[in-house]
């Protein structure tokens, strides 16, 4: 019953990440949308405001450390360090709000957390790939640390 309440929103989420970033963002690559694997493990998407901030979010399962459902968004802050002919290479520091849903119980965790991470842009297709380290703090429910490790790759439209 939860994996098929879960399996729901995380296509709802898609379609609505997919419908509201495409208007805009398909003349002038700004979204991307993509996989993210560890923890959290689903869909991952990203909206540039400008050149050195944007505004990142993921839903998916935490797989690592417990069974439960992840939910974050952050606003980021870019820094380039390298632009070559393959692609740039930037790296980024953020804040925002995390959501824990834990299976099989009614625990509702909220919190913030703060993630720093390293992503490359290709310059011939429109993908990029990342690695993302988050230190997490878990205030509703249960005060709780929290660290997410992940990787994902984005298609941007």
């Amino acid at each position: 019953m939860f994996r098929t309440g879960v399996l729901a929103t995380l296509c709802f989420a898609l379609a609505l990440a997919a419908a509201t970033g495409s208007s805009a963002a398909q003349e002038t690559d700004d979204f991307g949308l993509g996989l993210i694997l560890g923890d959290p493990t689903g869909v991952s998407g990203k909206y540039m405001l400008s050149p050195d901030m944007a505004v990142d979010g993921a839903i998916g399962f935490g797989i690592i450390g417990g069974d439960h459902l992840h939910i974050h968004s952050d606003l980021l802050w870019q820094f380039d360090i390298l632009h070559g002919p393959a692609g740039s290479l930037d790296i980024y520091l953020g804040v925002g709000p995390t959501l824990a849903i834990n299976r099989g119980k009614t625990d509702l965790m909220l919190g913030a957390r703060g993630p720093v991470g390293i992503s490359f842009l290709f310059r011939r297709v429109p993908l990029d790939i990342f690695l993302e380290l988050a230190l997490g703090l878990f205030i509703v429910e249960e005060v709780d640390l929290d660290l997410d490790a992940a990787i994902g790759i984005r298609y941007w439209f």
